[in-house]
Protein backbone atom coordinates (compact mmCIF):
# COMPACT_ATOMS: atom_id res chain seq x y z
CA UNK A 1 0.00 0.00 0.00
CA UNK A 2 1.26 3.47 -0.87
CA UNK A 3 0.10 5.62 2.06
CA UNK A 4 1.01 8.85 0.28
CA UNK A 5 -1.08 7.96 -2.74
CA UNK A 6 -3.98 7.01 -0.46
CA UNK A 7 -3.75 10.32 1.43
CA UNK A 8 -3.76 12.26 -1.86
CA UNK A 9 -6.74 10.24 -3.09
CA UNK A 10 -8.72 10.96 0.08
CA UNK A 11 -7.77 14.65 0.00
CA UNK A 12 -8.89 15.03 -3.59
CA UNK A 13 -12.10 13.05 -2.95
CA UNK A 14 -12.91 15.57 -0.22
CA UNK A 15 -12.16 18.46 -2.60
CA UNK A 16 -9.34 19.75 -0.40
CA UNK A 17 -6.17 21.52 -1.49
CA UNK A 18 -2.71 21.11 0.02
CA UNK A 19 -3.34 24.43 1.76
CA UNK A 20 -6.56 23.06 3.29
CA UNK A 21 -4.65 20.09 4.72
CA UNK A 22 -1.99 22.47 6.06
CA UNK A 23 -4.65 24.61 7.74
CA UNK A 24 -6.39 21.60 9.27
CA UNK A 25 -3.28 19.68 10.41
CA UNK A 26 -0.64 22.34 10.96
CA UNK A 27 1.67 20.37 8.67
CA UNK A 28 3.44 22.51 6.03
CA UNK A 29 2.18 22.14 2.45
CA UNK A 30 5.68 21.11 1.38
CA UNK A 31 5.64 18.21 3.86
CA UNK A 32 2.14 17.16 2.77
CA UNK A 33 3.35 17.09 -0.83
CA UNK A 34 6.46 15.08 0.06
CA UNK A 35 4.32 12.48 1.85
CA UNK A 36 1.78 12.33 -0.98
CA UNK A 37 4.61 11.78 -3.46
CA UNK A 38 5.93 8.85 -1.42
CA UNK A 39 9.26 10.40 -0.48
CA UNK A 40 8.69 10.01 3.27
CA UNK A 41 6.36 8.15 5.63
CA UNK A 42 4.34 10.04 8.25
CA UNK A 43 4.33 9.04 11.92
CA UNK A 44 1.24 7.65 13.64
CA UNK A 45 0.61 11.02 15.30
CA UNK A 46 0.67 12.73 11.91
CA UNK A 47 -1.67 10.12 10.45
CA UNK A 48 -4.11 10.70 13.30
CA UNK A 49 -4.07 14.45 12.56
CA UNK A 50 -4.46 13.72 8.84
CA UNK A 51 -7.46 11.45 9.44
CA UNK A 52 -9.10 14.14 11.56
CA UNK A 53 -8.40 16.76 8.88
CA UNK A 54 -9.94 14.53 6.21
CA UNK A 55 -12.86 13.66 8.51
CA UNK A 56 -12.26 9.91 8.22
CA UNK A 57 -11.52 7.13 10.66
CA UNK A 58 -7.84 6.22 10.98
CA UNK A 59 -8.39 2.75 9.48
CA UNK A 60 -9.79 4.36 6.33
CA UNK A 61 -6.31 5.68 5.54
CA UNK A 62 -5.32 2.06 4.96
CA UNK A 63 -8.41 0.70 3.22
CA UNK A 64 -10.32 1.45 0.07
CA UNK A 65 -14.05 1.64 0.63
CA UNK A 66 -16.08 2.63 3.62
CA UNK A 67 -16.09 -0.50 5.74
CA UNK A 68 -13.65 -1.41 8.46
CA UNK A 69 -11.26 -4.15 7.38
CA UNK A 70 -12.25 -7.61 8.50
CA UNK A 71 -10.07 -9.27 11.08
CA UNK A 72 -9.37 -12.86 10.08
CA UNK A 73 -10.22 -15.49 12.63
CA UNK A 74 -7.26 -17.50 13.83
CA UNK A 75 -7.59 -21.12 14.82
CA UNK A 76 -7.61 -21.46 18.58
CA UNK A 77 -4.57 -23.68 18.97
CA UNK A 78 -1.79 -22.34 16.78
CA UNK A 79 1.51 -22.57 18.65
CA UNK A 80 3.03 -19.15 19.33
CA UNK A 81 6.17 -20.12 17.39
CA UNK A 82 4.09 -20.90 14.30
CA UNK A 83 2.30 -17.56 14.60
CA UNK A 84 5.61 -15.72 14.80
CA UNK A 85 7.01 -17.58 11.79
CA UNK A 86 3.88 -16.82 9.76
CA UNK A 87 3.93 -13.15 10.77
CA UNK A 88 7.64 -12.77 10.00
CA UNK A 89 7.14 -14.49 6.65
CA UNK A 90 4.34 -12.10 5.71
CA UNK A 91 6.34 -9.16 7.02
CA UNK A 92 9.25 -10.16 4.79
CA UNK A 93 6.97 -10.18 1.73
CA UNK A 94 5.76 -6.60 2.28
CA UNK A 95 7.16 -3.76 0.21
CA UNK A 96 9.87 -1.83 2.09
CA UNK A 97 7.75 1.32 2.45
CA UNK A 98 4.90 -0.68 4.01
CA UNK A 99 7.33 -2.32 6.45
CA UNK A 100 8.66 1.14 7.41
CA UNK A 101 5.12 2.39 8.01
CA UNK A 102 4.21 -0.67 10.08
CA UNK A 103 7.36 -0.33 12.19
CA UNK A 104 6.65 3.37 12.72
CA UNK A 105 3.06 2.63 13.77
CA UNK A 106 4.22 -0.13 16.13
CA UNK A 107 6.77 2.12 17.80
CA UNK A 108 4.20 4.88 18.25
CA UNK A 109 1.69 2.45 19.77
CA UNK A 110 4.31 1.11 22.18
CA UNK A 111 5.13 4.69 23.26
CA UNK A 112 1.43 5.48 23.76
CA UNK A 113 0.89 2.34 25.85
CA UNK A 114 3.99 3.16 27.92
CA UNK A 115 2.57 6.59 28.76
CA UNK A 116 -0.75 5.07 29.87
CA UNK A 117 0.82 2.51 32.20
Amino acid sequence: MDIGRRLRELRKDKGLSLRDVEDRTGLPQAYVSIVENGRTTPTLQMLVRWAEALDVELHQLFTVGHSQPEVPELPERIPVGAQKRTLLGLFGQMPAEDRALLISLGRALVKREGKRG
